[in-house]
């Protein structure tokens, strides 16, 4: 094969990989594997894979940001009774790097480590955290003993986070 054409396949290569590295950051765009098998790579979704095992005594809680960030799942004991945990502020999530940007996003799992199903978890909304549900009864953020929640947390534009809760329950 002739040299130049050698050397023209491997910069084409280079300034595409370049393009996916620099424009990946903040939306979503076809990578050369994807170009080539079809499909979009998604650069906004944030993967945390980290556990937070914690209990308390508190029946009301503020989260801190370094509560529920670089965890995929946070397993809580309430060991008294119903929990109320407030999610903190997003502006001390922003500069945590919990989302930072527009669009991004993240998933949390939630597990009620007490088989007590009286001690339950309640979420609040702290500033900026638009909580919603996938349940008919938009006021239910709770979670029993032994049962668990995801939230989909999403940066809105305007720097609030949606926090979205679908709910699952013990089937067995």
């Amino acid at each position: 094969m002739n040299k130049k054409v050698i050397i023209g396949i491997a910069i084409a290569i280079i300034v595409i990989i370049g393009l996916v590295v620099l424009v990946g950051g903040n939306q979503s765009v076809q990578s050369p594997v994807d170009a080539i098998f079809g499909g979009t790579t998604n650069y906004d979704v944030i993967v945390f894979d980290g556990v937070n095992s914690t209990s308390t005594t508190a029946t009301t809680q503020t989260l801190a940001a370094t509560d529920i960030i670089g965890y995929s799942t946070i397993l809580f004991t309430p060991n008294t009774g119903a929990t109320t945990l407030t999610f903190p502020a997003t502006s001390t999530l922003s500069s945590q790097d919990f989302i930072p940007r527009a669009g991004q996003r993240t998933q949390q799992c939630w597990i009620n480590s007490t088989s007590t199903v009286a001690a339950t978890i309640i979420f609040a909304a702290g500033t900026g955290i638009d909580l919603e549900t996938s349940s008919s009864t938009p006021s239910d953020l709770t979670i029993p003993g032994g049962n668990s929640a995801c939230f989909q947390f999403t940066r809105q534009r305007n720097s609030d986070i949606t926090a979205a809760m679908i709910e699952f329950s013990n089937a067995d």
